[in-house]
């Protein structure tokens, strides 16, 4: 049975003592059904040459054996002897792979018995020498010990289950997208839309999506958000379900592995793996790929990639943004270095219809008209410091009449909110704004601290619902009319303030009023970001043969 696994006669075993273990082996499985793993160490063990190779372990006197597999193999020592032993991250889906697999402490761990070099091998070695004496400088008898590798063991080597990963890559893709998971957020939406405008559904089987931090199971249910849509029709490959935990992470890994798909155009959306493979591989795969890396903001409390990816990929990809600050921010400090360039690709807006947004009109001007005695605001967006949580909290405290309805995910846990106030209340994850119903609230806040162009604000912008909003990234580029800004003060106490001071305003509109500032800050929002806008852009940018499927 062993035989049959190791794929290989008795005469390409390393030795007689190799020969005998596997027969031992072949006895243990057919009477326990599973070799026993630390008879197969002990019995293949050659400690003197473990001490020899591990001069640490000889000076601190343990039992070499033992010592290897306590330690050793976790620390990813070779084993010494006529096998060559590692630790797998997974069970074989096959014992038909010419391997011996065992169980050791809850770890998988493959074992193959070293072979000598064909005899033929090393006669064409014997007579390359002739031309070329440096093969032998080893010294000739070296040459029977060379180590020969099977394909299959070519999946340790490089660290990927190529098994895994073609099968999740169907066709040859001529757009790859890396991404570091499918989530809602702006960063995945902007992706979205960009290969929805790239690529119409028919053509999408020509796309591959990478998720280079997320697995499949991570993954689950992703299928269920409307704005992921566009990957519904592309390969999705979770590059951690397809590599070893030890090299996931290792740009040479992933830059060898997209040069070998040879894709007409690769774009880096957030992904920090994607980004540092351009950064330190960018020229070799503008051989092949035209590179995009996006980047949205930089960072205030917090670095972000915007902060120093950009000088790094520059030379090798073309620079893309979704706001005017940013992308002035990466001319000036960018701007004299060689390569494709900076543009800018303001976010997609969903377009509501012109008789939705009417109807929305005519349900704030009753509610307007109505006067209630409650005042209720809205707020939507990743709860996290950097969104201006503080802020909000402040401006509760400085309102205790009113009520402040919150939206959305909890990214630092059940805590984030911080709150102990009434009139604060967290409604739930998430909130589909497409479809929503905003008519009991009279505003929508946004006190962001930084952002690129968050596509919450368009997305509200399609509510007719009056919108106060922190003056950051693209906004102020976007809505010359129809909103109130507060900028930030010197502390977040005056900025609430501010925002409380607005609010009131707010309140003491006319309905008409409230018409005219809504449907001003819709006009402005379609004016740059509607469907038909998006996609003149990504075809300037992209060029025009990217919307088609050829």
């Amino acid at each position: 049975m062993i035989s049959r696994l190791l794929g290989i006669g008795r005469g390409l075993l390393g030795s007689s003592r190799s020969t005998a273990l596997v027969r031992d082996l072949r006895n243990d499985c057919h009477t326990s059904g599973s070799p026993d793993f630390e008879s197969f160490v002990r019995g293949a063990f050659d400690s003197d040459l473990y001490l020899n190779q591990n001069p640490d372990v000889a000076a601190a006197g343990v039992e070499p054996a033992g010592h290897w597999l306590d330690y050793g193999l976790s620390e990813g020592r070779p084993f010494p002897g006529d096998f060559i032993v590692h630790a797998d991250s997974r069970s074989p889906a096959s014992q038909r792979d010419g391997r011996m697999h065992f169980t050791w402490r809850d770890r998988h761990v493959v074992a193959r018995a070293r072979i000598s070099p064909p005899h033929s091998v090393l006669a064409q070695i014997a007579q390359q020498s002739r031309h070329d004496p440096a093969v032998l400088a080893p010294g000739a008898r070296c040459l029977e010990r060379l180590p020969a590798t099977y394909s299959t063991d070519f999946e340790f080597r490089s660290g990927l289950y190529f098994r895994d990963m073609l099968s999740a890559i169907p066709a040859h893709p001529r757009l790859v997208m890396l991404l570091p998971w499918l989530k809602i957020g702006g960063a995945e939406q902007y992706a979205a839309d960009l290969l929805r405008a790239l690529k119409p559904p028919e053509a999408r089987t020509e796309s591959l999506i990478v998720l280079t931090r997320q697995s499949a199971v991570e993954a689950e249910g992703w299928e269920r958000w409307s704005i992921l849509e566009p990957f519904r029709g592309a390969s999705l490959l979770f590059w951690s379900d397809v590599t070893m935990p030890q090299v996931n992470e290792e740009p040479s890994l992933f830059g060898r592995f997209l040069n070998m798909l040879q894709a007409e155009h690769i774009v880096v959306i957030n992904s920090r793996l994607g980004l540092e493979t351009v950064a330190r591989f960018g020229r070799g795969l503008t051989q092949v790929s035209r590179l995009t890396c996006a980047y949205f903001r930089m960072g205030v409390n917090e670095v972000t990639y915007g902060d120093f990816f950009p000088r790094r990929t520059a030379p090798f990809s073309l620079t893309l943004t979704d706001n005017e600050p940013m992308a002035e921010t990466m001319r000036r400090l960018h701007g004299n270095q060689p390569g494709p360039g900076i543009r800018l690709l303001p976010p997609r807006l969903p377009t509501t219809d012109e008789a939705t947004f009417e109807s929305r009109v005519a349900a704030r001007r009753t509610r307007t008209r109505r006067a209630a005695t409650v005042t209720r605001w809205c707020w939507i967006s990743r709860i996290e410091p950097t969104k201006g949580l503080d802020i909000l909290r402040h401006i509760a405290s400085l309102r205790p009449r009113d009520k402040f309805d919150v939206f959305g995910p909890l990214e630092g846990g059940p805590d984030t909110l911080q709150t102990e106030l009434q009139n604060l209340r967290y409604c739930g994850e998430s909130v589909d704004i497409a479809t929503a119903d905003f008519t009991d609230y009279d505003g929508f806040l946004f006190t962001s601290y930084a952002e690129g162009m968050p596509n919450v604000v368009l997305a509200m912008s399609q509510h007719a619902i009056p919108m106060i909003l922190t003056r950051v990234g693209g906004l102020s580029h976007t809505f010359t009319r129809g909103v109130r800004f507060i900028d930030h003060g010197s502390d977040c106490w005056q900025t609430a303030r501010e925002f409380s001071a607005a609010l009131d305003e707010i309140v003491a509109l006319e309905p008409a009023e409230v018409s005219r500032m809504t449907k001003q800050a819709r006009a402005c929002a379609l004016e740059r970001h509607s469907t038909d806008v998006f996609n003149r852009n990504v075809e300037e940018i992209f060029g025009s043969p990217w919307l088609t499927s050829t």
